[in-house]
């Protein structure tokens, strides 16, 4: 009896003997605590008195739930989870980003991003120190007014991406039409055309010279004149300063009539373009925008033969030639791109040589002067912006070649001044970009220009899996870039057959699962909803750029994303015949 009674007390000491360090705690390495606490020894606490450390029980909660998450995640999710631990990150924050990790990316991530591990060369100092306005230094620039937990949802939740968007823009108000605010409605004048109504009056106008315009003096496209002050405020607040191919003067004073700084072709050109910024906020306006491209191509296929050479036409041209991009018309873009270069170069735009006497093209009118050299100065910086874009391609050779790693470039003092090193320097720079971007600013200002940061970053960090491994940084920023894209889609259409090529390059190095490369590509799909014109095919894109060094077909966007759809056919039929 004696020895069943002390063989019961020696059981309930090895469960946990209330000891500084039990020998079962101690054992598992972790703090004693009761869990499980007789009603006899409850009934004898004092009231209020704290049996358990609150913040150890909560962390070891924590920890359960990341072991939980991490049994239903990809392999290469759960690599980066144990990478980020490893480095010492918050088991609930890493909990926080697995959930509903499909494509969103919470704002906790992108508040730490330059927290992760980032390659600091001696040689990017160097450039920071020669070229400050092209390699700034300094950390990203954290927003005051971002709220830390909230998640950047795939489209497929609840909320619609529009009046998400929406929200987001003090500056303009709620729709309050319909749930995209626009709708159809019969022309009250009896004439019985349909007439596409504007939201209601924008509480922030650029100008006030807009609210004296009648529209339907330059296009026959049925806007409406509220509609089109949105739509114009919107795209000299967020697209003009990007690319200002005309003094906003000269414009809107053209605009009222008052000078020749404007005509119908403009009017519809820079509208199909101007329509397609404001879907961002209003996904259905889209619709509208085919609409003003389709106007715009009869109005240049019409007059194309007595249409004179004007800034106005070149500038119409301009505005077709990245409509059409947008679009994925890639014919239609390269032909209008070579017919504005022809026109730039009859009005002498570039190149001129100074020590010839003026010609042809050259007015001796002040106002159409400054029209001009604004133009000129608007394509070059279009044509020269995408600097690091032009350092990666330039080193992409060089980075490709086996000596690479011990190649030195003699003009940097740095003893690591090698290619693979500037290509670092430049690919630090894009994240930078990227993230401020993505953290400053709301969707509606968001820019189909940002689209060429993120194609190379994407690259630039897919490269970086086959040169070192799963390093846990890649997928975030491949994310974020397909995150970016997924925003982007609302406006442009071809940031789908993009996403499709990224998605496919993922898949083809082996570092994503199909059924995850599918999902994301559903939740892009849900801004594109609205579309009730089908994507079109631009061949002449490159996506792949190492894969293009080699063979340029198959790193083309058509390629691409073609052969993604026979992934995606093809997972469709494995998981048929697995559920059969």
């Amino acid at each position: 009896m004696a020895s069943d009674i002390s063989s019961r007390s020696l059981y309930r000491r090895t469960l946990c003997d209330g000891q500084p360090t039990c020998s079962q705690c101690f054992r598992r390495g972790i703090k004693c605590e009761y869990r499980m606490i007789p009603d006899s020894v409850m009934k004898k606490v004092p009231a209020g008195t704290q049996l358990v450390d609150n913040q150890e029980a909560a962390s070891n909660a924590e920890a359960a739930g990341l072991l939980s998450m991490l049994k239903n995640v990809s392999d290469g999710e759960a690599f980066e989870a144990l990478q980020l631990l490893r480095n010492g990150r918050d088991p609930a924050e890493l909990t926080a980003a697995l959930r509903d990790g499909v494509i969103g990316l919470s704002q906790t991530s992108l508040e730490k991003a330059d927290l992760l591990p980032q390659q600091q060369h001696s040689l990017e100092f160097e450039l920071m120190m020669k070229h400050p306005i092209a390699y700034p230094i300094g950390s990203l620039v954290r927003s005051p007014n971002m709220d830390p937990e909230h998640f950047l949802q795939s489209s497929g939740n609840n909320k619609s991406a529009t009046n998400a968007a929406i929200t987001v823009h003090e500056n303009l108000p709620q729709p309050d039409l319909s749930p995209f605010g626009v709708r159809q409605q019969v022309d009250q004048m009896g004439s019985g055309s349909s007439r596409i109504t504007g939201l209601s009056p924008p509480s922030k106008l650029f100008s006030n010279r807009l609210l004296s315009v009648e529209i339907s003096r330059w296009t026959k496209v049925p806007i409406s004149n509220e509609l089109s002050i949105k739509v114009l405020s919107l795209y000299f607040e967020v697209e003009h300063p990007l690319m200002p191919l005309f003094d906003v003067e000269f414009f809107l004073e053209g605009l009222l009539g008052n000078n020749q700084f404007c005509s119908c072709l403009l009017i519809n050109a820079l509208f199909a373009w101007a329509c397609l910024k404001y879907a961002t906020v209003d996904p259905e306006v889209a619709t509208v925008g085919h609409a003003f491209y389709d106007e715009s191509k009869k109005l240049w296929a019409k007059n194309k033969d007595t249409t004179s050479t004007t800034i106005c036409t070149m500038a119409a041209l301009q505005y077709m030639s990245i409509t059409a991009f947008a679009f994925g018309a890639g014919e239609e873009h390269e032909r209008y791109l070579c017919e504005m270069s022809d026109m730039a170069e009859i009005l002498e735009l570039f190149g001129p040589d100074p020590t010839e006497p003026q010609g042809t093209g050259i007015s001796n009118d002040t106002s159409w002067q400054l029209a001009t050299a604004q133009m000129a100065w608007a394509i070059f910086n279009y044509l020269t912006i995408y600097y690091h874009m032009a350092v990666l391609d330039l080193m992409r050779p060089l980075t490709r070649h086996s000596g690479s790693v011990t190649m030195l470039l003699r003009p940097f003092g740095s003893k690591k001044a090698t290619p693979n090193a500037v290509q670092a320097a430049s690919v630090n720079q894009l994240k930078k970009i990227v993230l401020h971007y993505r953290k400053t600013y709301p969707e509606p200002l968001f820019s189909l220009f940002w689209h060429s940061a993120l194609l190379y970053l994407a690259n630039a960090v897919l490269q970086d899996v086959d040169l070192s491994g799963r390093n846990p940084e890649w997928r975030f920023y491949f994310r974020l870039c397909l995150t970016c894209y997924q925003t982007l889609y609302s406006g442009y259409p071809l940031v789908r057959q993009i996403a499709q090529s990224l998605l496919s390059m993922a898949l083809t190095k082996g570092v994503m699962e199909a059924r995850e490369a599918v999902a994301i590509l559903e939740g892009l799909e849900m801004r594109g909803k609205h579309r009730r014109v089908p994507d079109q095919k631009m061949v002449s894109l490159i996506v792949d750029l190492d894969l293009a060094v080699t063979d340029a077909p198959a790193a083309r966007l058509e390629t691409l994303a073609q052969k993604f759809r026979q992934i995606q056919i093809h997972g469709s039929e494995q998981i048929g015949e697995r559920d059969a």
